[in-house]
């Protein structure tokens, strides 16, 4: 019965595929961890409505997972790249390690003037961020409001309906 506090996901992942919609990218890439919970499935909710808006074809979008090990990421990276007629330029990855992983891929390919990384989770502090990512629009000390409201209602047995809470995203640049 426990409430909980969740980036936006799905605004996430608009307003990602739109920055690299708005960059020229026509084709995309997801770099997801192995294990999926509700927030990837928003996520691509919101990817697959930017790329629909923007008249791309499903196929624009190419989704993969993998275990949080570089030899995993980098293979993977390293087979959507080397297809060059089908190679997707931006990358969405949850992680920065991830993000990591695709530059490396990408810098030994010699492709690296041609792909884009962003990330949905922003380091801490955000001003060490390597790549382009989400931030939540209000600070730590509005989020710990929020869950203390939601750890009341729960103390009083009135537990939050809907049980999570989305906190507002918006778009980080990194020169």
């Amino acid at each position: 019965n426990l409430g909980w506090l969740d980036y936006d996901q799905a605004q996430t992942g608009r307003l990602l595929a739109g920055y690299l919609l708005q960059r020229g990218h026509r084709r995309l890439a997801t770099i997801m961890r192995d294990v999926w919970s509700i927030g990837e499935h928003l996520l691509h909710d919101g990817i697959s409505e930017v790329v629909a808006a923007a008249g791309l074809a499903a196929n624009a979008v190419r989704v993969r997972s993998a275990p949080p090990e570089r030899s995993a990421v980098t293979e993977l990276a390293r087979g959507l790249l080397a297809d060059s007629a089908e190679r997707p330029t931006g990358f969405i990855c949850r992680t920065p390690f991830q993000a990591d992983c695709v530059a490396q891929v990408a810098r030994g390919l010699g492709l690296v003037d041609s792909i884009e990384a962003v990330v949905c989770n922003a380091p801490h502090p955000v001003e060490e961020a390597r790549y382009t990512c989400v931030v939540p629009e209000i600070d730590a000390i509005e989020q710990g409001r929020i869950i203390g409201t939601l750890l009341k209602r729960l103390r009083a047995g009135d537990p939050p309906e809907p049980r999570s809470q989305h906190v507002p995203v918006r778009l980080h640049q990194v020169s």
